[in-house]
């Protein structure tokens, strides 16, 4: 793996802080730009705007290359603004590394993770907090060989158009499905009666639903060099 520009806490490296190798990275690039963090705990919150495109964050491993902080909601922050690391840019990839917001449950929302970046994807990473932990906000984003720890809502996305906490206009029309969830919580009991809640029992239903045709994956993971599955395994 070619590698434009390296990180390193102690110095052996371009620069010692994840944000100024984003910030000195080019906007609105076309070309994949490959930043390698070392191994080691980095104290920062970075927010990757919209201009940085197609950057990667490659780090030594999940639990050797830490990007951790501890913004939260009892501090004044928004969920939004409480993210440890919040990226934005299109085609951003993560692969080897941990993002932690260490605030703690007494605190509510916050985010180690936020992503709103188009054709994103996550290898081998880990997102751990307590509340809120991985916002998967919006646009397509694909996760392969992940652990999200978390209390509540571990992993959530942009509510708008669904959240009964807004009113009720949107659950005669909503679609909300599950196929073969299994696990502790599983269990159907208490589950909401909407009309448009669904249990899937057939394949050909839920192959709407899968990388290949829910996110386009075939279309643009293949180049970033993430494996993943297109439709259905057993």
């Amino acid at each position: 793996m070619h590698v434009d520009t390296i990180v390193a806490l102690d110095g052996t490296g371009h620069y010692r802080t994840i944000t100024e190798a984003i910030l000195a990275a080019p906007s609105h690039s076309n070309r994949r730009y490959v930043i390698y963090v070392k191994k080691g705990v980095y104290k920062e919150n970075i927010d990757m705007k919209k201009k940085k495109t197609n950057i990667m964050l490659a780090g030594d491993g999940m639990g050797q290359t830490i990007v951790t902080g501890n913004r939260n909601f009892m501090q004044g922050w928004t969920t939004f603004r409480t993210p440890t690391v919040a990226v934005s840019g299109k085609g951003f990839i993560a692969r080897d590394m941990t993002f932690c917001n260490t605030a703690g449950p007494e605190t509510h929302q916050d985010v180690a993770l936020r992503v709103d970046s188009d054709q994103s994807a996550f290898y081998r990473c880990s997102m751990e907090g307590h509340q809120d932990t991985l916002y998967a906000h919006s646009l397509r984003q694909f996760y392969r060989e992940c652990n999200i720890y978390g209390t509540i809502d571990f992993i959530f996305v942009q509510p708008r158009g669904w959240l009964e906490w807004c009113g009720d206009f949107a659950l005669s029309t909503l679609w909300y499905g599950e196929y073969r969830n299994y696990g502790p919580g599983a269990s159907l009991s208490g589950w909401v009666n909407w009309t448009g809640y669904h249990i899937i029992q057939d394949a050909a239903t839920v192959a709407f639903f899968t990388v290949g045709r829910f996110i386009d994956g075939s279309s643009w993971l293949p180049n970033i060099g993430v494996k993943f599955t297109a439709g259905l395994s057993n």
